[in-house]
């Protein structure tokens, strides 16, 4: 009798316990449903998940519509192709033909372009004036910039790219993703090889899950732009300047970019990065562009940026030609 109705307790518990799970998973399915219903116009559709960098441009794309706000409120449509090697650029041949001269361009968004059309990037203005600068050779500048990266995921995508691309002058423009704030250090995101790297990949195809990490990065974004404790850059000025180096170690010759906000002047919490920067072009003796005086030159700025951080292709065309001014100071190709 004592053992009829412990079992039909555990039988009743385990069902409960069934129908609750029943119901969060429902909930959860739901949830995911609706959330990837309504974002699905601005899916991530360029980008698929990376073991080791978190995020990678997807090889192959063909005019792939992106759509991006500008600070107006006017939406920029700009389209979207990569290469084999998942570069927003042109194919690339491999190995390099005999007498190429190499320029790759390194960095996030504003390297990428984002907002822009590839030709109107600095990286591709850049290119243009080389060109008819040296019209007996052969120039090509190679876009290796990717959205959101900081100098954590370029000191890794570096190691994988630069063997494909064959550079004799790499420019390092890592700046503006580095001391965003997010939840954690990008050094602590993802053990390589573990459970919890797989674990991250399955998460970053779930909707409910973005969703819930925006939420948390609102907030961190919210403590950060009000100086309260708590907010945690993704890369720290002194793993900055260390990643920097690494980076400079690694390339056969480089150069240093350090584009500038639209906020002038510059604002507190990125002066470390940039003054990281400066000592460490004076300490290794390469180049440094800063874009502050430069951009300081022309009025109105807001006519230089599309948003607090991305240039506009008149903003692009100054980086190029300040790029194209520190090479030719610096003994040109």
């Amino acid at each position: 009798m004592l053992r009829s109705r412990l079992a039909g307790l555990r039988q009743s518990f385990l069902f409960r316990v069934a129908v609750q799970m029943g119901i969060a998973l429902f909930v959860i399915a739901v949830l995911e449903i609706s959330l990837g219903l309504v974002s699905a116009d601005n899916r991530e559709i360029i980008h698929a998940p990376d073991r080791l960098l978190f995020w990678r441009l997807k090889p192959n794309l063909q005019g792939v519509e992106q759509k991006s706000p500008e600070s107006t409120g006017r939406i920029l449509t700009t389209s979207i192709s990569t290469n084999g090697m998942g570069l927003r650029d042109e194919e690339i041949p491999a190995p390099k033909p005999a007498g190429e001269y190499r320029v790759l361009v390194m960095g996030d968004s504003s390297i990428f372009g984002h907002g822009v059309q590839l030709d109107e990037t600095f990286v591709k203005q850049l290119q243009q004036r080389l060109r008819k600068a040296y019209p007996n050779m052969t120039i090509r500048v190679v876009n290796g910039g990717v959205s959101g990266y900081s100098s954590f995921q370029g000191r890794i995508f570096y190691q994988e790219i630069a063997p494909k691309v064959q550079p004799d002058l790499v420019i390092l423009a890592y700046y503006f993703s580095d001391f965003v704030p997010d939840v954690m250090p990008d050094r602590l995101r993802v053990a390589p090889g573990t459970a919890k790297s797989d674990l991250m990949r399955a998460l970053s195809r779930s909707n409910l899950y973005q969703f819930l990490r925006d939420w948390m990065l609102s907030q961190k974004l919210e403590s950060w732009g009000s100086g309260k404790e708590g907010s945690v850059a993704r890369v720290g000025p002194e793993e900055y300047r260390d990643n920097l180096a690494a980076l400079i170690e690694a390339s056969p010759k480089a150069m240093l970019l350090l584009l500038d906000p639209l906020a002038s002047p510059v604002p507190d919490n990125q002066k470390p990065y940039r003054e990281a920067a400066h000592a460490l072009a004076r300490e290794r003796r390469i180049p440094i562009v800063d874009m502050h005086e430069p951009f300081a030159k022309h009025s109105p700025r807001d006519e230089l940026f599309l948003d607090d951080v991305h240039p506009t292709p008149k903003g692009d065309g100054i980086v190029a030609d300040a790029l194209f001014e520190a090479i030719q100071k610096s003994g040109g190709l």
